[in-house]
């Protein structure tokens, strides 16, 4: 007999770490011959089974029909998709919307406690104050979350301050997973440095040295250029690749033109402003000889995960759960600025 899943998410073509990631789950899923999925993109799109607008008030009811036809329910989760993100004139109208949205979720997993999990992908925490305020809200987010039957994470550094926020005993159970971030992850190409590169239209001769992904603060791309500009050497590049992230284009400030300004200063710094296929994407993993995750806030990286297929070697900034994440020795681990600043010119001078 068939187990039927669902897979709710965004796919793509949408422009989201969270769609490749739900793609490459489907991949992963389809090769088990006795399994029939539906893919439900809350977006609308038609490459998909069903486009579902789940994002606030009752919204979220539309997934009964969904949990009752099917034994599995996997949810990637991320706090856009669910909850409205507009900006409300009157605060009665928002706060209705909220406690609704809240009360909603619990309804479908009560529903559907045996089957729905929920993949959650950067939760962000609502902290418990002494504001009357805030603490209604956490106390709602944190009843939301202990009646969600089963939640995953990527590393064990987020689910344990997952746990350490809202006061959940961190117990063996059912409940709290760790998956690894990779763990439905393939490569997207097998070809050769030389190849690729060529077919990026690379210099064959030079050290690359790579930051890829949605430009974005929190990925400390400009501490990896303020440490690459202090190496030694002609042969050396950096490249930045990826499209930016229009969400922090606020009050004028542009983080890509912050970057654009700084790379200006050195010739060895290239930042291609694009979106990136997936094919292309991996292309530049390959074409490269050292992949620089400066993050300044992350508890798990999809592009260390990639990296990690083709045996890359990582410059890794030990913050959330990359130091988790980083297990094996071709990561590179470190925590100030000045020990970044070292280890690029370590390996410029190799």
């Amino acid at each position: 007999m068939y187990k039927r899943i669902a897979v709710v998410s965004t796919f793509p073509p949408t422009r989201c770490g969270i769609a490749v990631y739900a793609l490459q789950m489907v991949e992963a899923l389809k090769r088990h011959p006795d399994l029939l999925l539906t893919r439900i993109s809350v977006h609308p799109q038609e490459n998909v089974d069903k486009s579902l607008d789940l994002r606030g008030l009752w919204r979220f009811l539309k997934l009964i029909p969904v949990v009752l036809s099917n034994d599995r329910i996997i949810i990637n989760y991320h706090k856009s998709f669910f909850f409205n993100s507009k900006k409300y004139s009157n605060q009665i109208i928002k706060y209705i919307d909220l406690i609704l949205s809240n009360i909603c979720i619990v309804i479908v997993c009560l529903i559907g406690y045996s089957k729905i999990e929920m993949v959650c992908h950067e939760v962000e925490y609502i902290e418990s104050t002494h504001r009357f305020k805030n603490y209604v809200w956490f106390l709602m987010e944190k009843i939301r979350w202990y009646l969600t039957p089963c939640l995953l994470f990527h590393t064990n550094e987020e689910l344990k301050s997952f746990c350490k926020n809202y006061g959940f005993k961190l117990i063996k159970n059912d409940k709290f997973k760790v998956i690894k971030h990779g763990q439905y992850f393939k490569k997207n190409s097998y070809a050769t440095q030389l190849e690729a590169r060529k077919i990026l239209g690379l210099d064959i001769q030079i050290r690359i040295f790579l930051c890829i992904g949605f430009i974005s603060y929190h990925k400390g791309f400009d501490k990896a250029i303020q440490s690459f500009s202090k190496t030694p050497g002609e042969r050396s590049r950096l490249f930045i690749v990826g499209s930016r992230n229009t969400s922090e284009e606020l009050d004028g400030f542009s983080y890509v033109e912050l970057l654009k300004k700084q790379a200006i200063k050195d010739e060895r710094i290239n930042i291609l402003e694009r979106f990136v296929s997936d094919e292309e994407f991996d292309m530049w993993l390959i074409s490269s000889d050292y992949i620089i995750l400066p993050y300044r806030q992350a508890w798990s990286s999809g592009v260390m995960e990639r990296a990690k297929l083709y045996n890359k070697t990582l410059v890794v900034a030990s913050v959330g759960g990359l130091n988790e994440q980083a297990n094996n020795d071709r990561c590179l681990l470190f925590q100030e600025n000045s020990e970044l600043d070292s280890l690029l010119i370590s390996l410029c001078s190799s």
